[in-house]
């Protein structure tokens, strides 16, 4: 059961409405690690972190999602894919967007620990996100 169970009322969670296909896809593939196969939350799970909420929309006006996100602590991680293949968000229009989103985050209070998806299960992301829980 989800530590967020019952939270429906709080403003971080999503209030419009999305096409659920598409939202599926979309968790499928952001919430699976490439090399074990093993889905993130299970792996915040064995690491002894809370388990997280896929594409949380944190922003009480805007539509902008955190990859992934821990609302009651305010962590949140951020994975860049396409950004050695001149990916949308690699590019200086996108790269505007997100610096918006981002200082917005922090101007609310969130940690954002930032990571490529090769670097998704690494040691050292989750070394990084134990310290935004303990700190």
């Amino acid at each position: 059961m989800s530590r967020y169970q019952g939270w429906e009322g709080y403003t971080g969670l999503p209030t419009h409405r999305v096409d659920a296909a598409t939202t599926k896809a979309k968790t499928r593939r952001a919430s699976t690690a490439k090399s074990s196969g093993v889905t993130f939350g299970r792996l915040c799970a064995l690491a002894g972190l809370p388990e997280p909420v896929p594409e949380f929309a944190f922003h009480p006006t805007r539509k902008w999602r955190m990859d992934w996100a821990w609302p009651l602590e305010k962590v949140a991680l951020e994975i860049h894919g396409g950004t050695f293949v001149q990916g949308a968000h690699s590019r200086g229009a996108f790269q505007r967007i997100d610096f918006e989103k981002w200082s917005h985050a922090a101007a609310l209070g969130w940690r954002i620990v930032h990571v490529i998806p090769e670097q998704l299960e690494s040691v050292q992301t989750f070394a990084y996100l134990e310290r935004c829980f303990n700190d």
